[in-house]
């Protein structure tokens, strides 16, 4: 396996027909979760269709990137490639807005039109997502002359409509806050983009509003908006907001918007987990177990089962409660119990069983 050039300003296809082309972007500290977002894309992968996988990223350690290979390992229409966009960017990442709780690999997404320009168009899939269908269907929706297609993020849709005046509103200056669309799954119609110059766009935005509240999202709803194709609502399930904010009400959002959220909950394609909480720390709520599932047959899984029961006793710790060890133990077989082979599970079930049996009687 060839390292990534640092170098290189653009990608070519991986293969010589169509293909799907698919595009992630991570850091180091989100690997592990990029690769149960990759692993859930290839698991719903069909055998009959290529599929053209680039990771960009910036100085993505070796081991990362050995671990993220492996995945696509022996599967010959699965191509996963890194791509380092350091010298794509490098001349123009001092001009972007990077607040506290994001990184700049959120950025990556709008050089995509230079980055593949050989490419008519991406699907763009965020890391903290879980596939559930098959994204060549997504990738093959005709998109006309629009820059994009995406689904609406309808709690930033509710929080537009309820403040109509807002800051945000006015930052973001969309005519109709009810066109704000989720830019985490997007399906980028390259060529058009070019046609258009769309990288002047968006940088003249940043020049009108240097810090937009919701960074990249934001800029990609300004330039594009009467330019959005709406896809089904289920290739971006937002049911996780419901889990971790409470569910949309008929007072939150027009009528037909609200159906369009309903009929996604019942037939998710994609489960997005749009929120600064995210299943690995929130293993408990009902979605979170597509993801640990997924997570599951990944070489990061250990380090997510350390790392989620090292969260929860510093957690514990702080709010000065006693966390019983028998009880901490429960819990980690409990989490081994869901994931894993049948023999492994059924091996921790037991254990887990033991410890009940040990806490009743006060052992």
């Amino acid at each position: 396996m060839s390292s990534p050039d640092c170098a290189a300003r653009s990608i070519a296809p991986a293969f010589d027909g169509p293909a799907v082309a698919v595009v992630f972007a991570t850091d180091a500290n989100y690997a592990p979760y990029a690769a149960a977002t990759i692993q859930s894309v290839i698991r719903q992968a069909s055998p009959d269709k290529n599929y053209d996988l680039v990771l960009l990223q910036t100085a993505l350690p070796d081991d990362d990137v050995r671990k993220l290979q492996s995945l696509a390992a022996n599967r010959p229409n699965i191509s996963l490639r890194f791509f380092d966009v350091s010298a794509v960017i490098a001349d123009k990442i001092g001009r972007l807005f990077i607040s506290a709780h994001l990184s700049p690999v959120t950025y990556y997404r709008l050089f995509a039109p230079a980055i593949f320009e050989k490419f008519a168009k991406i699907l763009y899939l965020d890391v903290d997502l879980i596939t559930l269908a098959d994204v060549a269907a997504l990738y093959e929706t005709e998109l006309g002359d629009n820059f994009l297609g995406a689904v609406r993020d309808f709690y930033a849709v509710k929080d537009l409509l309820a403040r109509p005046n807002g800051s945000w509103t006015r930052q973001v200056g969309l005519r109709d806050g009810a066109s704000y669309f989720n830019a985490g799954v997007a399906l980028f119609n390259l060529s058009q983009m070019r046609a258009e110059n769309f990288e002047s766009r968006w940088f003249g935005y940043l020049q009108r509003v240097p810090k937009p509240r919701l960074h990249d999202q934001d800029i990609l709803n300004n330039c594009c908006e009467g330019r959005v194709k709406f896809v089904d609502a289920g290739w971006n399930c937002q049911i996780w907001g419901e889990e971790i904010n409470g569910p949309l009400s008929p007072g939150d959002l027009p009528e037909c918007f609200l159906a369009e959220y309903e009929a996604s909950k019942s037939a998710p394609k994609i489960i997005h987990y749009l929120s600064q909480q995210k299943p690995w720390q929130l293993p408990q709520l009902p979605s979170a177990s597509l993801f640990w599932a997924a997570a599951a047959d990944t070489p990061y899984y250990p380090k997510l089962l350390y790392n989620n029961l090292k969260q929860l006793n510093a957690e514990t710790r702080k709010n000065k409660r006693a966390f019983p060890p028998l009880s901490l133990k429960l819990l980690f077989y409990r989490l081994m119990s869901l994931f894993g082979s049948p023999g492994w599970r059924m091996y921790y079930r037991d254990k887990g069983k033991k410890i009940q049996a040990r806490q009743r009687h006060g052992w």
